[in-house]
């Protein structure tokens, strides 16, 4: 039998709702102990600590045998004290995505005008942001490639 797994990408759409009623309780019995939960968009981003925290609650609440590793969307209302508060209440991750024309939300924020933000994330040994979460990287040499 293999150990459990983690998966680093889980959109639960906000619990409580029907999605994270209905996904949740499958997540330990499909073999993962350690879930990334994304921010999501809709119904509206996890923007902070408080809701990160109270949708912790809600998922521990549906299965306490999960890890669930909680993370903030990169809005105009984040702060670099709200990153400072997320990372002392266990606050796994900050996700950031740059404006897209092929994703279409008032949410959606640009990495120049949150550039103060960003650098109050603490760096790794190798420099780089201990929090910013695969898809950030995604998005900025996604945002390189379609400048060039």
């Amino acid at each position: 039998m293999l150990p459990a797994a983690a998966d680093m990408h889980v959109h639960l759409r906000n619990a409580p709702g029907p999605i994270s009623q209905l996904v949740t309780p499958t997540i330990r019995p499909a073999g993962v102990d350690v879930v990334f939960v994304m921010p999501n968009l809709a119904p509206r981003p996890v923007v902070s600590v408080a809701e990160a925290l109270e949708y912790k609650r809600h998922l521990q609440a549906l299965d306490p045998n999960v890890t669930y590793l909680m993370s903030l969307y990169l809005h105009s209302s984040v702060t670099p004290d709200e990153i400072r508060k997320a990372k002392k209440a266990g606050i796994t991750g900050v996700k950031v995505i740059t404006t897209l024309k092929s994703l279409i939300t008032s949410s959606h924020v640009t990495n120049t005008r949150h550039r103060h933000t960003l650098r109050a994330l603490p760096p790794t040994q190798n420099g780089a942001s201990s929090h910013l979460t695969p898809s950030t990287t995604f998005s900025r040499s996604w945002r390189r490639k379609a400048s060039c």
